[in-house]
């Protein structure tokens, strides 16, 4: 009895992380928020949270989570290309340097 249930809930955790998988897929070939490119490779696309301070988990350690977890994590994000993901953090460090709030 002990056996089937973990074969269950195995079972159940694949099927959730498959689920997960499609998901994040399906809002990839979105494509970017800011340039709207859509990459050959969807690993090329990134969730960018809009306030780091509010992030619980980055998108993709939290594949084996519940779907509603995942789908709350992921509406505190912009997707965006690596290119604009770059640019943006550049621009941020640059901005905060000026106004000294780095060395």
């Amino acid at each position: 009895m002990k056996n089937r249930h973990v074969s269950n809930v195995r079972n159940n955790q694949l099927r959730n992380l498959a689920a997960n998988h499609r998901l994040i897929r399906r809002i990839k070939r979105r494509g970017c928020w800011l340039c709207r490119a859509t990459p050959p490779d969807l690993r090329e696309l990134h969730f960018h949270h809009l306030t780091p301070d509010n992030k619980k988990r980055r998108v993709s350690e939290m594949l084996d989570y519940s779907m509603a977890a995942l789908v709350v994590e992921i509406r505190k994000c912009h997707l965006l290309c690596r290119k604009c993901h770059r640019e943006h953090h550049q621009a941020k460090n640059t901005a905060r340097v000026f106004q000294g709030g780095a060395s």
